[in-house]
């Protein structure tokens, strides 16, 4: 009888870690501007603007004047371009939240999936030998 194969803990730490970090979602700013930027500079916003009536994503966010002032695409990004909307075309303004409850379920969902999917390889596997 061969012993079973250990299993790598990579996978299982990269997916943990994967499942903790989706869990996220925007609240809608409910000071009027400039207030949620006032003095700061914010990783990422969504801005809900009256010209375009689209959403845009706006990332290292911060107030200069009268505009809101960021980047298209995360710094990283070589495609990244200054981007600048006029307070008076703001609808909303979106930061983004982690959900603590989210993060909890979707863990524990994807850690349930892991264990039921190796378990169901250890059956296939007693069983073929068997």
């Amino acid at each position: 009888m061969s012993r079973p194969q250990a299993v790598s803990r990579a996978p299982l730490s990269v997916l943990l870690a994967l499942s903790a970090s989706a869990c996220m979602s925007w609240r809608v700013e409910s000071d009027p501007l400039p207030a949620p930027l006032d003095g700061r500079t914010l990783s990422q916003i969504r801005v809900l603007s009256r010209s375009h009536a689209t959403l845009l994503v706006v990332y290292e966010a911060r107030l200069a004047g009268d505009s809101i002032v960021g980047l298209t695409r995360p710094r990283s990004d070589l495609n990244a371009e200054r981007i600048a909307i006029a307070t008076k075309d703001v609808v909303e303004v979106e930061t983004p939240v982690g959900d603590a409850w989210k993060t909890i379920y979707t863990t524990v969902a994807v850690f349930g999936i892991v264990v039921a999917t190796l378990t169901l390889a250890a059956v296939l596997a007693c069983a073929a030998a068997a």
